[in-house]
C-alpha cells in the first residue's frame, strides 16, 4: 500500500511540478514577472478540491462520460497554453500584449495542471478514509511521493537556471514540446475510453524495458508523456505536436535568414 501510494502521488505531482519549474525558468529567460505563480497554484488547489467534490456529478454528464471529457478539456487547454509559450519562445511575436495579462496563459496552464493532478490525489486519498488501518500508509505515501515530485521540480528549476541563456531557450522549447505532446496523447487515450475514438491495438509494448509503474517510468511519463503501449492514434497526436514545433522552428530560421540577406 505504501509503495503504491508513493508511485501514484509521485506520478500526479511530478507532471505539475515540472510544468511549474519550466515555466518559471522561461520567465527568467526574459526577466518577466513571476507574480502569476502564487495565485495560479492556489487556484489550482481550489479547483482540484471542487473537481474531486463534484466527481460524481461530472461523471454522470454526457451519458456517463463526463469525467473523460473533463480530462480531455483540461489536457487540451494545458497543451495549447504550453504551445503558446513554445511559439513565444521561438519567434517572440506576442510582445504587444500588456504585461499585466502576459502571465494569464502560463497561470492557466499551472492552475489546470494542478487541478487535474490534485483532484486524482484527493479522490485516491478519500477512498481510504473508511479504512483506518490504511490511513497511515496513505498519508505517509502522499508525503513521500509529493516530496519527491516537488523536489524533482525544484531541482529541475535550479538546473535550468544554471544553463547559459544561449542554450536555455532551446532546452525549454524541447521540454515543453515533449510535455505538450504527451498531454495530447493522454487526451486521445481519454477519448478512446469515452468511445469517441475507436480503440486500437498498441503499436508496441515497452513495459518489459521500462515499466510505467517504475520510478523511471513515472519520470518519463511526466517529462515526455511516456506510454509503454501507445496506440496509432496516440503516436499520431504525439508526432503532430513535434512536427508543428519543428515547422515553427524551421519557419523562424528561414525568416531570420531572409531578414539578414
Amino acid at each position: 500500500m505504501l509503495l503504491e501510494t508513493v508511485i501514484i502521488v509521485l506520478r500526479e505531482v511530478l507532471e505539475a511540478a515540472l510544468i511549474i519549474s519550466i515555466l518559471l525558468s522561461s520567465n527568467l529567460l526574459f526577466d518577466e514577472s513571476q507574480r502569476w505563480i502564487a495565485p495560479s497554484i492556489a487556484g489550482g488547489v481550489m479547483m482540484s478540491l471542487l473537481q474531486a467534490w463534484k466527481l460524481g456529478w461530472i461523471s454522470e454528464q454526457f451519458d456517463g462520460r463526463g469525467q473523460e471529457f473533463a480530462f480531455v478539456a483540461l489536457l487540451l487547454t494545458v497543451s495549447f497554453c504550453l504551445l503558446w509559450r513554445i511559439v513565444d519562445l521561438i519567434v517572440r511575436p506576442l510582445r504587444a500584449i500588456p504585461a499585466a495579462y502576459y502571465g494569464v496563459p502560463l497561470g492557466m496552464a499551472v492552475a489546470l495542471a494542478i487541478s487535474r493532478e490534485g483532484a486524482e490525489i484527493f479522490i485516491y486519498g478519500y477512498a481510504f478514509t473508511a479504512h483506518l488501518d490504511s490511513i497511515f500508509n496513505v498519508v505517509l505515501g502522499c508525503i513521500i511521493g509529493g516530496g519527491i515530485g516537488i523536489s524533482v521540480g525544484v531541482l529541475c528549476y535550479y538546473l535550468l537556471t544554471l544553463l547559459h541563456r544561449r542554450w536555455l531557450s532551446a532546452v525549454l522549447v524541447s521540454m515543453l514540446t515533449l510535455i505538450s505532446a504527451g498531454m495530447m496523447a493522454q487526451a486521445i487515450m481519454n477519448l478512446m475510453q469515452a468511445g469517441v475514438i475507436e480503440s486500437q491495438m498498441p503499436l508496441w509494448d515497452s513495459s518489459g524495458v521500462i515499466a510505467e509503474a517504475s520510478m523511471t517510468g513515472q519520470l518519463l511519463y511526466a517529462l515526455i508523456g511516456y506510454e509503454a503501449t501507445p496506440t496509432p492514434w496516440q503516436a499520431t497526436a504525439y508526432g503532430a505536436i513535434l512536427a508543428l514545433v519543428l515547422a515553427t522552428v524551421a519557419g523562424n530560421s528561414i525568416r531570420g535568414k531572409g531578414r539578414q540577406s
